[in-house]
């Protein structure tokens, strides 16, 4: 199946719906659950409310909401009314909100959910998959921040070829801790509402790792994908002699370099061991993430690898003429 023929992740939504409508779609740490059936029925009226403003294929809305039920509604309301949508932080400050609104030119901005959704059906837009699904934008470390541009095949296709690596199903429970201005955030979304799975947003407690780990213990968290700094302070945490959570089965960590010395203090650790560790590189232009390697030893090495090419991706290593370079020597990752 080409990447152009991959189902987009409503249609896959869609069907992780119809197949369990009662499973829980996102849990909060204080036990409120939403269904998948009554996410459908709240993304589906979003959905309908914004296509009687006159949001429709082509259009971009700004989505500024804090994680949580009321964020995932607002993604896919968009993309069910065949808008895309832009993430705009609650914590950016606002001249950052109104540079980014201002260079997508955002048709409306959803800082709020209406007050009460009328009853409606979605309308029956059928999106192609070479259309827009979200603009990012990047952080500007480089310069001037930048609008990245993913359109529905590429998140579907990732989204599908991802839970199949990671084996996401059913039994699942993913902590969503990223800001909507990372794409890590997306991951989270899109490969656990496409898989049957249930997402667990993140509260500002859990910014403590030690509070983090008791969380994921006592709600069943499964999978969590950190950014690599945050998890380098989970490690210290872990080695002081912190609990590990029981549930726990994948770690997705990227963002940042993975330091040596918390890779090997992992490893070592051999109540650790049941847990997959991955290490992620990818720009975001490159949808989220464009290689992977789980870590499972150095081999005495002082740098952690970032892996081989997902699958659909293909990496190249290029000097500064843009020629490759050969076997063993640096170069730049294309």
């Amino acid at each position: 199946m080409t990447r152009l023929s991959r189902p987009g992740i409503v249609r896959m939504f869609l069907a992780e719906t119809a197949a369990r409508p009662d499973a829980p779609a996102i849990l909060g740490a204080d036990g409120r659950c939403l269904t998948y059936r009554q996410l459908d029925s709240a993304t589906g009226a979003l959905a309908g409310w914004l296509a009687a403003r006159g949001v429709g294929p082509g259009d971009l809305v700004g989505v500024r909401l804090p994680r949580g039920p009321e964020l995932i509604t607002a993604m896919f309301g968009v993309l069910r009314a065949g808008a895309a949508y832009v993430p705009l932080d609650p914590a950016y400050p606002p001249e950052r909100t109104a540079q980014i609104v201002a260079d997508a030119r955002c048709a409306l901005i959803l800082d709020e959910l209406p007050p009460a959704l009328p009853e409606a059906t979605a309308p029956a837009v059928v999106t192609h998959p070479a259309e827009l699904a979200y603009l990012i934008y990047t952080s500007g470390s480089s310069g001037r921040p930048k609008g990245v541009m993913i359109n529905h095949a590429a998140i579907g296709a990732y989204a599908a070829t991802m839970a199949a690596e990671y084996g996401v199903g059913p039994d699942d429970r993913w902590l969503q801790f990223s800001s909507t201005s990372f794409d890590a955030s997306i991951e989270d979304v899109a490969l656990t509402l496409t898989s049957g799975a249930a997402l667990v947003p993140r509260t500002d407690e859990m910014l403590d790792p030690a509070q983090l780990l008791a969380a994921c213990d006592r709600l069943g968290i499964t999978v969590v994908n950190l950014p690599t700094e945050f998890w380098h302070q989970l490690v210290r945490v872990l080695v002081a002699g912190a609990p590990v959570p029981r549930s726990l089965r994948l770690v997705l960590i990227g963002g940042e370099k993975a330091g040596s010395g918390p890779v090997q203090a992992w490893l070592s650790d051999a109540r650790l061991r049941h847990i997959r560790l991955v290490n992620g590189y990818g720009p975001t232009e490159a949808t989220i993430a464009a290689t992977i390697q789980t870590l499972e030893s150095l081999d005495g090495g002082l740098t952690v690898p970032i892996g081989s090419p997902i699958p659909g991706v293909e990496v190249h290593l290029l000097d500064a003429h843009l020629d490759p370079v050969p076997t063993g020597h640096p170069g730049q990752i294309f």
